[in-house]
């Protein structure tokens, strides 16, 4: 899942290619982290050591860091958009979500017609429908445009408590809960 996020034991220099972690529990094995205006993609993780590290990815600088500095988990380009089309899928891989599940999108761009603050709106998104490794989540208006691989660089996807916990139905009608 996106939301993971932790925070570094060490400082960096800009060309550390292992970063060393206060915890990776919920961290892909493989992915790509946002530490300050930086992306950086890893390879994997040995104990609470991000490994394989490429600095600088997408367009942004390998910089330095303090020690203690934020880890965010973050996807890139993961929203696709149909033309004409009200359902959006989203691709992550491994997600475990469920269909009935909420999410909410931080950091997502404008895709395919659909507004970064239709995407990113605090009230999230029920899931559709789910494969192993994408969701489709639908939104209020239709998108104008066909888009593959759109949402930018760093979007955080918050995997809201659902079904899976046991916690019974959402519903808001008093009767249901």
């Amino acid at each position: 899942k996106t939301n993971a996020s932790t925070t570094t034991t060490e400082a960096l220099d800009d060309s550390e290619t292992e970063i060393d972690l206060t915890s990776v529990t919920g961290f892909k094995t493989a992915g790509v982290i946002k530490i300050g205006s930086e992306i950086i993609t890893y390879t994997g993780i040995s104990t609470l050591t991000l490994t394989g590290c490429t600095r600088g990815t997408n367009s942004t600088s390998a910089a330095a860091h303090d020690s203690g500095a934020t880890v965010t988990q973050v996807l890139i380009a993961p929203i696709a958009t149909a033309d004409e089309s009200t359902t959006v899928t989203i691709t992550d891989s491994g997600h475990g979500a469920l269909k009935g599940d909420f999410v909410v999108f931080d950091g997502a761009t404008a895709t395919g017609g659909i507004a970064a603050d239709t995407l990113n709106r605090r009230s999230g998104y029920q899931i559709t429908a789910v494969t192993t490794n994408t969701f489709t989540i639908t939104v209020p208006s239709a998108a104008t445009s066909t888009v593959s691989a759109g949402g930018g660089n760093v979007v955080v996807i918050n995997y809201l408590i659902g079904a899976a916990a046991g916690l019974g139905i959402q519903s808001a009608d008093p009767a249901l809960g």
